[in-house]
């Protein structure tokens, strides 16, 4: 693959296995990238961050106030203890976490096993206020107001329970 800024040089840019769309909008020297090797903006500074630990990353997003601030989403991995759904980073993805409130209340799902097994896919922060950060989950909509440490889900399709939502734009 090759890459250019202006469309005048063209530089060949290695592509490996790894979700990283985001780059800061503050240094773009750099990109949050999961799990694999990645490259920043301009395609030279490659890295690898290894504390991600869901297996099947979906979506990768830099807040756009705060580049230490990074959302990630992934699928249900099959592990008991599933990491998977939504993770949230506050140091430019050396450490990750999974908020409690990242899992929808009981009932709030199609199914059960929806809840039990938690997926996530697109991301989205609102430009005009990056505090609000919306997730497309296997559960509806997720929500949160704060950057990503608490979280509310909502049902955009209420005749029954939850399901699917796959991208988000703001």
């Amino acid at each position: 693959r090759f890459r250019s800024g202006s469309g005048s040089a063209w530089i060949r840019i290695s592509i490996a296995v790894a979700t990283c769309r985001a780059v800061s909008p503050s240094d773009d020297s750099s990109t949050a990238c999961i799990v694999s090797v990645c490259s920043g903006k301009t395609g030279r500074n490659w890295s690898r961050l290894d504390a991600h630990l869901p297996t099947a990353t979906w979506d990768v997003e830099v807040s756009p106030a705060d580049a230490n601030r990074v959302i990630a989403t992934s699928f249900y991995d099959g592990r008991t203890n599933s990491l998977a759904g939504i993770n949230v980073s506050r140091d430019g993805g050396a450490s990750w976490s999974r908020p409690a409130t990242a899992t929808p209340p009981a009932g709030f799902c199609r199914s059960t096993d929806r809840r039990d097994e938690p997926s996530a896919h697109g991301i989205a922060f609102d430009p005009s206020t990056p505090a609000n950060v919306y997730a497309g989950t296997n559960c509806g909509l997720a929500i949160s107001n704060d950057g990503g440490v608490t979280w509310r889900f909502v049902d955009p399709t209420p005749v029954n329970g939850a399901n699917d939502v796959w991208d988000v734009v703001v």
